[in-house]
């Protein structure tokens, strides 16, 4: 099927013959910094300074097309100070690309103003490959909404240990990087941060934007025909007037044909989740008689715990019940049932939890019908979500949480399917598995959480084979690369035992893996003597480069697209477009996944290698198991995500050291 695509690289031209600025070694001598090496300079200090006129101390330095830093610096400066004259807010802190923010509308809170967000940076000829030539381009993304209050930020003084971006004098700025002055200037205002909207009283609760890759498109080109078209800038660059770059057909390649089959139940197919549960059932279902469910509710929420129950088990308008969808009988143990009094049941359901006696041969699972919702301010009634959930956990029981408000809604239907797959993975069975060949690969996804301290934690998701059958989940807070050498020897150290006939080692990891951790994987697998090959994609969703079909009304290119930006560098679009007429069947529309695929050399993976890679990210997207809805990341990836950030709300401890805990997809 043909598509139109673009992505949003325009090309510029440089006029570079005479072009010169003002070096010097000592980092304090100019206005802006560099590496020593790109400005003439032997690498025997951290920085050197430059400058666009002459400052003490300097000399004159020959920029050559060659220099890429010094230019992509050149070109932002050059940006920065002509859309600082057209009117906006400008970041200060900026390396080879500019932060744009241009007014929007007056917020509905009445105290703030919403700005648009916008990202400009420059890429030299060998940083896009996705375009021909020899010309550079800039990248222009639109990065959502910003709030900035309107009162000053003197005025606001319960903000100050919130607050971390400001607004002084049309810039933003740090605020550890304000004068005095302008700390009590009537004009800086306060960038509105998660912290500082929670402190305001502000709910999260925010609309959702249907279609934010079609907004990305209408905004980014937008600020485009607006701001730079055709624009000369600092006589320095020429902006093209030939808007966002044509993509050509040999720098596309597909997912192979059926990547995205899913297998039900007695082996049928299907491409939808909903349709293949409601048709087939379950791919593996739980054992009859090896489970029981048990209710945690509030003593006056009595009937929104019978209303729950009967929606489980009868079925409420489309869903058909429990069993009909997934397989699943509503086996309740009363005994275990556990109702508290008080608002914050923590304590009462501990002391019940302590007199409960648990069948090891039988799993349970606690349906917790919740108060509190998701966006509770109250940090603390927050965080009784996560002390029940460990707490559960501690005992050896997986739990689903309900929140109570949601059993009221008239389209609380719409809920149910994605509650039923949630149990039925929770209990050990498998919603649907991929219809893929078996390779005997053992694949460990690796993401991150970083909390409101800047405390990073490391959740790990292993998955034996590429039929998304799952090993073990575990996080731990990580701060060197020494703790990720013994974090990958303890996730490798049972690969013999448990999984001989492994044949190669797949890792996706949530960031570009440098040289130091690569040599920490090595490390782990020489100490554990693996002779297997290992591959490493780096997988994140990219709201940079982002590739476009104009053809098409939502502006999605169809699922299963790839883009090749260079050899090893990949944007895979992951959604559920798979025709041109989809209409409402397209359930999201999520940006592409970047991959980088790396190893020892990528020259050594042959074409096939590479898109089998590419194919079992695409498929291990499908294996989404908390909707019926498909997301752009692979589960490998997502899962090790939420279990980094459950280990964070856990207190910072790692996981509790149940099977349930380790073995079990406890977290969706």
């Amino acid at each position: 099927m043909n598509q139109d695509l673009v992505i949003n690289l325009v090309p510029i031209e440089l006029n570079i013959s005479e072009l010169r600025i003002h070096v010097s070694a000592d980092p304090a001598g100019g206005s802006n910094q560099i590496y020593p090496t790109c400005v003439g300079f032997s690498d025997d200090g951290e920085k050197a300074s430059w400058d666009v006129t002459p400052f003490q101390g300097s000399s004159e330095f020959k920029v050559t097309a060659e220099n890429v830093p010094v230019l992509k610096r050149l070109v932002a400066k050059s940006l920065h100070s002509y859309l600082f004259g057209q009117g906006l807010i400008l970041s200060s802190d900026f390396i080879g690309s500019v932060v744009a923010l241009e007014f929007s509308h007056e917020s509905t809170r009445n105290e703030t103003d919403i700005y648009k967000r916008f990202a400009i940076r420059a890429l030299a000829p060998r940083e896009q490959h996705a375009c021909k030539g020899q010309l550079w381009h800039l990248n222009i993304s639109y990065e959502g909404e910003v709030e900035i209050t309107k009162k000053s930020l003197a005025s606001l003084p319960q903000l100050d240990d919130v607050v971390s971006k400001v607004i002084a004098d049309r810039t933003q700025k740090k605020l550890s990087d304000i004068t005095p002055q302008e700390k009590v200037a009537d004009s800086t205002r306060a960038v509105v941060s998660y912290k500082a909207g929670r402190k305001l009283g502000f709910s999260t609760n925010y609309s959702r934007v249907q279609n934010k890759y079609g907004k990305f498109y209408e905004e980014s080109l937008l600020f485009y025909t607006k701001h730079l078209r055709g624009k000369v800038i600092g006589n320095l660059l020429t902006v093209f007037e030939s808007g966002f770059q044509p993509i050509s057909e040999s720098q596309v390649i597909r997912a192979t044909r059926d990547s995205n089959l899913l297998l039900f139940g007695e082996n049928h197919t299907h491409f939808s989740p909903y349709n293949g549960l409601k048709e087939y059932g379950p791919f593996q279902p739980v054992q009859t008689g090896s489970y029981r469910f048990f209710f945690i509710f509030h003593k006056d929420d009595a009937d929104h715990a019978n209303r729950l129950y009967s929606c489980l088990n009868r079925g409420l308008k489309g869903f058909p019940g429990l069993y009909r969808f997934v397989g699943l009988e509503l086996k309740l143990d009363k005994d275990k049932t556990i109702s508290y009094a008080e608002e914050d049941p923590t304590e009462e359901v501990s002391a019940r939890l302590q007199q409960i006696q648990c069948d090891p041969a039988i799993k349970y699972i606690a349906i917790y019908i919740s108060r509190i919702q998701k966006d509770e301010i109250d940090e603390n009634k927050r965080g009784v979500y996560f002390r029940l959930k460990k707490m559960l956990l501690e005992r050896n029981i997986s739990s689903q949480v309900v929140y109570k408000a949601n059993v009221d809604l008239p389209n609380f239907n719409y809920f149910l399917p994605n509650i039923a797959i949630a149990i039925l993975a929770k209990l050990g069975g498998i919603p649907w598995r991929l219809s893929r060949p078996i390779r005997h690969d053992l694949v460990v996804g690796l993401g991150a959480f970083r909390d409101l301290d800047n405390n990073v934690y490391i959740g790990t998701t292993v998955a034996f084979k590429n039929d998304g059958t799952f090993i073990r989940f575990d996080s731990s807070q990580v701060s060197a690369v020494n703790d990720l050498i013994s974090y990958f020897r303890s996730i490798l150290s049972s690969v013999p035992q448990e999984w001989p006939e492994v044949k190669r080692l797949v890792i996706h990891f949530f960031k570009h893996m440098n040289r130091a951790e690569e040599k920490a994987v090595l490390s782990a697998l020489d100490a554990l003597g693996l002779k297997i090959p290992y591959v490493v994609a780096h997988i994140v969703e990219d709201a940079d480069l982002v590739p476009f079909d104009i053809g098409y009304p939502g502006k999605m290119p169809m699922s299963g697209t790839c883009i090749v930006l260079r050899r090893g560098d990949y944007l895979l679009c992951n959604n559920t477009r798979y025709a041109d007429v989809t209409g409402s069947k397209v359930d999201d529309f999520p940006f592409p996944v970047r991959i980088k695929i790396s190893k020892a050399s990528i020259q050594e993976l042959a074409n096939e290698d590479i898109q089998q890679l590419i194919d079992q990210v695409y498929q291990f997207s499908r294996m989404y198991w908390r909707s019926v809805k498909q997301k752009g990341k692979p589960v490998t990836i997502l899962y090790s995500e939420k279990v980094a950030e459950m280990s964070a709300a856990f207190g910072g401890q790692s996981l509790p050291s149940s099977e349930v805990a380790k073995r079990s997809l406890w977290f969706l």
